[in-house]
């Protein structure tokens, strides 16, 4: 039976369909893993029996915005609570490979997915997380947004909690941050121990992880699934915790998994322009434009469809004295499908 945590659970069908040969050709995957609610999104997390070391489970947080008809939306998700009242599709469910999905049609994301942990691997921080923010200048307001929807409205008894100012609010916006603390709350992304328990951002999550966390960031555009009920969607704020004391152990199954070398993970440098998966600078990406008049790093993408196109763009100021998380975009785009065209 599929696991319920609090009133979320995964869909029988969808456990059903996730489980068959034509996708992950795992029966026992309702063993494997369980959907856990965290304010205002949903993690898929391994279960502790299924860990034969008893590493706490990886989570990982994903928000995104459809590219997709009204029709599609009853399909937005794999855990809708109830499928006759479909949850809106701007909180999609994803899965993370924990191994090859070889011989479904999720190999050719996995493959991707491989290569981008090959180049992330060079860039990765162990310094304290921090969530990826930007700055918008609207008329003569400025305002802080996040490209995930994480924030929520205060009520008037929450305290101010500078835990979420500490680990997750990049240094320079901090002051934008506390100013718009006064009317809103961040929901944190919380880590999990091995009896699923939150461990709340900040020092117990440090200790609970032995001192040291990464936290990537990117956005990715694919297909979901090949079939009857695929759509197209757009990741956004990607979020991926992954452990310190993990991190040998991963480099070393991707390696196997892949057939080459990983290297091993350092402290972000500085950037000095946009790098491409292959190699070279990639044309769609424009570099730093320095600092635009709020003294801002301001940076220029070109959102033009790119078929085949699987570059990393490396595309955010980094600055070694607080340890910033780099901004990655993983661009995968094949050409949209209209829902009548997939039907």
């Amino acid at each position: 039976m599929t696991k319920i945590q609090g009133n979320f659970r995964l869909l029988m069908k969808r456990a059903h369909m996730l489980a068959s040969n034509d996708y992950l050709a795992c029966a026992d995957f309702e063993e494997k893993v369980v959907w856990h609610q965290s304010g205002n999104g949903h993690v898929l997390c391994s279960c502790p029996k299924a860990i034969d070391d008893g590493a706490m489970p990886i989570a990982v947080l994903l928000v995104a915005v459809p590219s997709m008809s009204n029709w599609y939306n009853k399909l937005s998700s794999l855990g809708d609570y109830d499928e006759q009242y479909p949850r809106g599709a701007f909180k999609l469910k994803w899965l993370l490979h924990v191994g090859a999905p070889s011989g479904t049609i999720f190999m050719e994301d996995w493959e991707r997915g491989i290569s981008t942990l090959r180049y992330l691997q060079q860039h990765v921080s162990t310094g304290e997380p921090k969530d990826m923010t930007m700055m918008m200048k609207t008329g003569n307001r400025t305002e802080l947004r996040l490209r995930a929807n994480v924030f929520k409205k205060r009520n008037n008894s929450q305290p101010v909690d500078d835990v979420t100012s500490k680990h997750t609010v990049s240094w320079n916006h901090h002051d934008a941050y506390n100013k718009f603390i006064v009317d809103y709350s961040l929901d944190t992304i919380d880590i999990r121990d091995i009896k699923g328990v939150c461990v709340p951002m900040g020092v117990g999550a440090e200790k609970a992880v032995g001192g040291s966390l990464c936290l990537l960031s990117f956005q990715a555009s694919t297909t979901l699934f090949v079939s009857k009920e695929s759509f197209n969607v757009v990741l956004q704020s990607v979020k991926v915790l992954i452990l310190n004391t993990l991190l040998a152990k991963t480099i070393g199954d991707t390696q196997a998994s892949l057939g080459a070398e990983l290297k091993a993970a350092n402290v972000f440098g500085p950037v000095e322009q946009a790098v491409s998966l292959h190699g070279g600078i990639d044309k769609d990406v424009k570099c730093p434009n320095g600092k635009d008049d709020d003294g801002e790093h301001s940076y220029t993408v070109n959102e033009d469809d790119r078929e085949h196109s699987n570059a990393v763009h490396v595309a955010a100021p980094i600055d070694n004295r607080k340890g910033d998380v780099l901004q990655i975009e993983v661009v995968s785009t094949s050409k949209k499908r209209k829902a009548d065209e997939i039907s």
